[in-house]
Order: structure tokens, then sequence, then C-alpha cells
């Protein structure tokens, strides 16, 4: 029950944000973009409102949007347009951009082989040892 209750919670509070991400007088895109007709916004609109949003926040000493909080904006904006589109508001829905994540490539340790200093050598060596050590004290 209580992760039910952590779960409404987190939804509650990421509601919230969903709502003035769209709906801020100073921050949202309805402030941005809610004059144009639903039909006519495209991603030359989006690039624009996330341009004036990190001149904004640069001109206040913040940091720009990052690609997974532009993201967040794109998948509110394609709500209201499938939303739009049950209403026959809209045709279809149009195709918006997805900002990619940088993921700093971080590969998993390994071994090496080379006959010098072979670790993985070494590695069975210590756990061979271990094992005979453990068979020995019993």
């Amino acid at each position: 029950l209580k992760s039910v209750e952590d779960t409404r919670s987190r939804n509650e509070a990421s509601m919230k944000i969903d709502c003035i991400r769209l709906l801020s007088k100073d921050s949202g895109l309805c402030s941005f973009i809610g004059h144009l007709d639903i039909s006519k916004i495209t991603n030359d609109h989006l690039t624009q409102f996330f341009k004036k949003r990190d001149q904004d926040l640069i001109k206040d000493k913040k940091t720009p949007l990052g690609n997974n909080t532009k993201n967040k904006y794109v998948s509110i904006l394609k709500s209201l347009m499938k939303f739009a589109l049950i209403e026959n508001g809209i045709q279809r829905v149009p195709e918006f951009i997805t900002y990619k994540n940088h993921v700093k490539d971080n590969p998993r340790p390994s071994f090496t082989f080379d006959t010098k200093n072979d670790e993985y050598k070494k590695l069975l060596k210590g756990i061979r040892s271990s094992i005979k050590s453990l068979n020995n004290t019993k």
C-alpha cells in the first residue's frame, strides 16, 4: 500500500511540473505558442521556444535546459497534439524532434592477457590459492 501511495505522490508531483511547463506565464509552452493555430505548430516553433528559454535562463545566470528537460516539453506537446487529434482539431500528429542525451562512454574494466603481466592468470592463481586454503582449514 505504501508503494501505491509513493507512486501516486510521484505522479501528482510529475503532473504539477508538467502543468508548470505548459501553463507558466513566463516559461510555459502556452506563453510562447499558445496564440498559434495548433495545426500550424512545427519543430521550428519548438526550436525557437527552447532558444528563448535558454536565453532567459542564461540571463538569470542559470543553466540552459538539458536535453532530458527539452524532451519532457516535447512529450507534453505530443500529448496535446494527440488530444487534438482525438477531438478532430488536427488531421495528424506531427513528428517532433527528440533531443539525444549524451552518455559518456564508460567501458567495463577488463583484464590484460599479455605475456609479461597476465592479470587473468594472477586472478585465477589467487582464486585457486583461496580455495586451497579454505579446503585445508576444513
